[in-house]
């Protein structure tokens, strides 16, 4: 499986599998709902659903020219082709509401309509590999990381807005409050909330790494991912910790779980790394005790 993604209401979920097809399954009972076979001219990396569970948006990555789809699920059909006029395609967020689709390669960001599958902006970018996009609410906001610092363009007018950074690469991040507050975490261990309108650091979150970051070098830390809650009350982060000494140390798991507004930890996990069971994603749940909320 390249990639999943549940369905708004829990109630399916869709899987990319390296076979070539995308998969609906009922989340009750695990039964296959539909399956698209998608078109064999790449490979199929990403998928996407919008919120109203009527679509969904995979896209095909290697080669120029290869383009972002969107599929009718009713049909299995796809609606409209996304293709970048320029840059091969790295990167696809889609924004929270649904209504927009960024698509991006190295030097540059485009802007899409999903309705219509029409282009709206192409805003000038400098992005790395390690390079990861988002969207606020409506697609107001483009965010994008980079090795130096973190991007932000209007999405109206394709201009940069503001440049945030943390004294190293902002290697993930994650959208609060629809975008008006950022969640980001740097390979030196520094996690924080900033605010998008003024660039402050308006929480630090202490803990990160399970109180293992002391002496950290830029290659020490493997965040596998970075999440909010739907609320926007709590943060989450997952990954892997390499101690600098001895050098035969072994890697340490870790996941970490703050509260966005008081920085307080609330759940910490850590313990030796193992190759057959790793912390390799995390989520928040729409659920009402902290017990129910977090899985990973």
């Amino acid at each position: 499986i390249l990639d999943a993604r549940i369905f708004p209401g829990g109630d399916r979920v869709v899987t990319l599998g390296s076979g070539g097809d995308a998969i609906v399954w009922s989340a009750a009972t695990g039964e296959v709902l539909s399956r698209i076979t998608l078109l064999g001219i790449g490979v199929h990396w990403v998928v996407r659903v919008p919120p109203s569970g009527k679509e969904i948006v995979t896209a095909i990555s290697g080669m120029w020219g290869d383009p972002a789809v969107v599929w009718e699920l009713a049909t299995s059909r796809p609606r409209h082709f996304l293709t970048q006029p320029r840059d091969t395609m790295r990167l696809l967020e889609m924004s929270p509401c649904g209504a927009r689709l960024a698509t991006a390669g190295f030097h540059l960001v485009f802007l899409w309509s999903i309705a219509e599958g029409r282009l709206e902006q192409q805003l000038r970018a400098a992005l790395d590999w390690n390079s990861r996009l988002a969207l606020s609410w409506g697609g107001a906001h483009v965010f994008a990381s980079t090795t130096r610092s973190m991007q932000i363009w209007c999405g109206e007018t394709g201009r940069l807005h503001r440049r945030i950074a943390v004294g190293g690469a902002f290697s993930h991040f994650a959208l609060l409050s629809r975008g008006e507050r950022v969640v980001a975490f740097a390979p030196c261990g520094a996690a924080g909330v900033w605010d998008v309108r003024s660039g402050e650091l308006l929480q630090a979150l202490p803990g990160a790494l399970g109180n293992c970051s002391q002496a950290m070098d830029p290659g020490d830390v493997g965040v596998v991912r970075i999440v909010t809650s739907p609320h926007g009350d709590l943060a989450a982060a997952c990954g892997l910790y390499w101690p600098p000494s001895p050098a035969s140390a072994a890697a340490v798991e870790w996941a970490t779980v703050w509260g966005a507004s008081t920085g307080r930890v609330l759940y910490m996990a850590r313990g030796p790394s193992d190759e057959n069971e790793m912390f390799c994603s995390i989520a928040i749940a729409p659920a009402q005790t902290m017990a129910e909320a977090v899985l990973y």
